[in-house]
């Protein structure tokens, strides 16, 4: 489509960067300029391109997914929302009548903002370990976003400790068991679910990747699933916890 607005009396087609539009009383560069569409204010931009990551498209927003670290570069500016998830933390080993906690889910943050031409870092969190016998797993990574306009992270999900008795069903829960449901991506998706305890397969928060404990014999806890931060199951009788699954960053734009 090609779009004209009038300088000075003369029209002219947006594409040009020494183009100016003057909007409510100030002039401003076609790159970050707006024009007036059914009464309503529109941003219009020139040249405008964006890559990296998994792009998709859904009710009439670009989306660039990264479930690894990566590159997002643009050309132009454009008001951009966000949502980073950090990794999962891993899940406690057992011992004998010991058993382990499960992982909590990996943090969330979510925003806004206005993203500068250039390239942004999108730094994706792995899953923590799980724990070996007798210590504490691993915490999962920090994702983040760091580039002209957009600064922002969130933090790994903790790994655990062993609990101390073996009571029934004692052996908590990853923290945030729910997780944090978002639709940035188009899909209503869960993010960020705590792992289960040992006991019994005490479940953790699959819809939100969280994995189910190990339990019972020597069977280890589930791995928290890669891409949506979940923490990893518990385990019981010397066996490993599981591993916690990797966070996710996502921005998206309206599509110019």
């Amino acid at each position: 489509m090609t779009v004209w607005v009038k300088a000075s009396g003369v029209w002219k087609e947006i594409g040009s960067n020494k183009l100016n539009i003057k909007v409510a009383g100030a002039w401003k560069d076609v790159n970050t300029a707006w024009v007036k569409v059914g009464g309503v204010w529109k941003q219009v931009f020139s040249n405008f391109s964006a890559t990296g990551g998994s792009v998709t498209t859904s009710g009439g927003y670009t989306i660039h997914t990264f479930t690894s670290t990566g590159t997002f570069t643009i050309t132009g500016s454009i008001a951009v929302e966000y949502f980073i998830l950090g990794g999962g933390g891993g899940g406690a080993a057992g011992q004998a009548g010991i058993f382990g906690s499960g992982g909590y889910g990996g943090r969330a943050t979510s925003g806004s903002g206005t993203a500068g031409s250039g390239s942004f870092t999108m730094t994706v969190g792995g899953g923590g370990g799980g724990g070996g016998f007798g210590g504490y797993s691993g915490t999962g990574g920090s994702s983040s976003i760091s580039g002209s306009g957009i600064s922002a992270s969130a933090a790994g999900g903790s790994g655990r400790a062993p609990t101390a008795n073996a009571s029934p069903g004692q052996g908590a829960s990853g923290s945030g068991t729910t997780g944090v449901t978002t639709s940035i991506t188009g899909t209503s998706i869960r993010y960020g679910g705590g792992g289960g305890a040992a006991y019994y397969n005490t479940a953790g928060d699959t819809g939100g990747g969280g994995a189910n404990g190990g339990y019972p014999g020597a069977v280890g806890g589930g791995a928290g699933t890669n891409g949506r931060g979940g923490g990893g199951g518990g385990s019981y009788n010397y066996v490993n916890g599981g591993s916690g699954g990797s966070g996710l960053v996502v921005i998206r734009y309206l599509t110019p």
